[in-house]
Order: C-alpha cells, then sequence, then structure tokens
C-alpha cells in the first residue's frame, strides 16, 4: 500500500476520530470524508481529493471497521443502578428465603427459520423466501454451580443467619479484601506507614485523570500544522545531505572483512554474518537491463 501523499491530513483526521469515539459517538464514511475536506481546507492543502479510494486506503492504513453498534451499556444509568442494589433490592431480598430466589432469563427462538448463509457455486444466484415467524419463549436457568457468583456480582447479598444486626456492606466482595491485604504486605516490606494508604485510594488514583483531550478542530489543526523554524530555513540551502557508504565501497568493506577472518581463523564465527551482509549489499543494488547483442554493434565504429 502507497503511502499518504497528505499524512498532515490524515494525522488531523485520526485525532478527531479518536476523539469522536472517545465520547462514544457514531461515525459513518460520509462524516469521515466530510471532516477530511474540512482539514484539508485548513491545512491548505487545496490538491487533496477525498475520493472512494482514498478513504478504503485510510482505513485499511489504520485498521478502522465497520462494526454494528449493540447493546445499551453507554446509555446506563450507573448511579442509579448502585442506588437500586443499596435500597430496592436490598429490601426485596428481605421479603424472599434464598432457596427461593433464581438466576433465570428467557429469549425467542424462532424454530422455523433457516440460516442465512450457506455454501453455493460461484456462478449460483442464491435467493431466499420468506423468513418464518413462528416462535416460541424459551427460559434458560443457570447450573447451581455459577449462581452464587453471579449473585455476587451482581450484589444480591443475603444477611447471615443470626448476624443480620452486624451484616457490613462490602461492595467490593472477597477480591478487595485480598487486595487490601496485598497492599499491607507490600507496604510493610518497603517500610511505610500502612495507615497513610488504602486500596480505595490507591485504586482510584487516577480517577479523575483526563484520558481523551478536548481538543477541536483548530486546536487539532495547529497540532498538526508544521511551525516554520527561521534559523533552519536560512541554513537550508547550506545543509550538505550524507548518504553514507556507496555500494561499491560496502561491497569493498565485505571482502576486507573476509580476508581479515580468514587471516585471524575467525571464519567459523563470522561466516555467516559475512554471508548476510555480502546478501544484502547484492540485493541493494538497482536492477541492471540485459545487454543486447546489437549493442555491441553499435558500438563498433
Amino acid at each position: 500500500m502507497r503511502d499518504s501523499a497528505y499524512p498532515e491530513v490524515e494525522k488531523a483526521l485520526l485525532l478527531w476520530l479518536k476523539k469522536a469515539r472517545s465520547m462514544n459517538l457514531p461515525v459513518s464514511g460520509p462524516l469521515l470524508t466530510e471532516k477530511a475536506l474540512t482539514f484539508a481546507d485548513q491545512l491548505n492543502c487545496p490538491g487533496f481529493a477525498c475520493s472512494n479510494g482514498w478513504l478504503s486506503r485510510f482505513k485499511a492504513r489504520y485498521g478502522i471497521v465497520g462494526k454494528v453498534v449493540c447493546g445499551e451499556a453507554a446509555a446506563a444509568d450507573k448511579e442509579g443502578a448502585v442506588e437500586w442494589q443499596d435500597t430496592v433490592l436490598q429490601e426485596a431480598l428481605t421479603a424472599y428465603d434464598a432457596a427461593d430466589i433464581f438466576n433465570f432469563d428467557e429469549s425467542a427462538l424462532f424454530y422455523c427459520l433457516l440460516p442465512n448463509r450457506t455454501l453455493a457455486f460461484k456462478n449460483e444466484t442464491c435467493t431466499g423466501g420468506k423468513h418464518a415467524k413462528n416462535r416460541i419463549s424459551v427460559a434458560f436457568g443457570v447450573q447451581p454451580a455459577t449462581i452464587r457468583n453471579c449473585f455476587a456480582r451482581a450484589q444480591f447479598k443475603m444477611p447471615e443467619e443470626g448476624n443480620d444486626e452486624n451484616m457490613e456492606d462490602n461492595e467490593d466482595g472477597e477480591d478487595t479484601e485480598d487486595c487490601e491485604s496485598l497492599l499491607v504486605e507490600v507496604l510493610e516490606r518497603q517500610g511505610e506507614g500502612v495507615d497513610k494508604f488504602n486500596f480505595g485510594t490507591f485504586r482510584d488514583v487516577d480517577g479523575d485523570v483526563l484520558t481523551s483531550p478536548d481538543f477541536s478542530d483548530s486546536d487539532i489543526v495547529a497540532a498538526i500544522a508544521p511551525r516554520p523554524d527561521s534559523s533552519e530555513s536560512e541554513e537550508e540551502g547550506d545543509v550538505e545531505v550524507d548518504d553514507g557508504p556507496s555500494l561499491s565501497e560496502a561491497a569493498r568493506a565485505v571482502t576486507v572483512m573476509r580476508a581479515f577472518a580468514e587471516k585471524r581463523g575467525l571464519m567459523d564465527r563470522l561466516a555467516r554474518g559475512l554471508t548476510d551482509f555480502e546478501d544484502a549489499v547484492v540485493e541493494a543494488r538497482p536492477p541492471r537491463r540485459q545487454v543486447k547483442i546489437t549493442d555491441f554493434f553499435a558500438a563498433c565504429p
């Protein structure tokens, strides 16, 4: 895949896309195209053409694919869920015995519906008929071995018998207790005061860290646009580019190193490396045009 002719436009568009996805905003191909044209105008790239081919290469370069937005996790009320677990759920649990509480779910089973994918010949046209809507509701019950863990993660905590008054609300569960003991052990080994830290503070130390800066379009353009340096522009004409040793010099160096290794008895150790280096020099040579027989006659007077 060839490199982009306008890398600054792609860098700006990539920053904008990361910002949009960090805010969980849906981004389509036309929207990406429109934003690329906007950045091209702001970065003074009049020759930029936002074609379908460029958009496909841009997606391939940065691993951008289309995905189906499913679920409603982004719209979940987390604070409301915590409040419900602490109040409504606890009141409901006191009205039932632990043996009468089950983890249960249901789903629709379209038992007459055929698969929508099939194996077929290349030239065969695959057409389907009307989809059958016959369905039954299937109930799923969780095995007893997983009920305890599922209930613990969902904050279903029942008071122990004879200890209702002294029940403590441990929202983090057994994992938090293990982490607390591990943190205390680490602090004691390092000679730090245990009373200065706790696992909750350690866990939430970066809770307010800004992980996705709120860049505006102008901020993105300012970060991408090249900044001219007057001192570099004045000396630009005097700078000589060092291309390094030529291919012929590298070939002579291989010959010298091979002779040195043979004289010093080091060929057993260096033969593999010298051969690899020599092969690399040969591969770096530009392709040569095969000489024709007419070239010999052309050289004659």
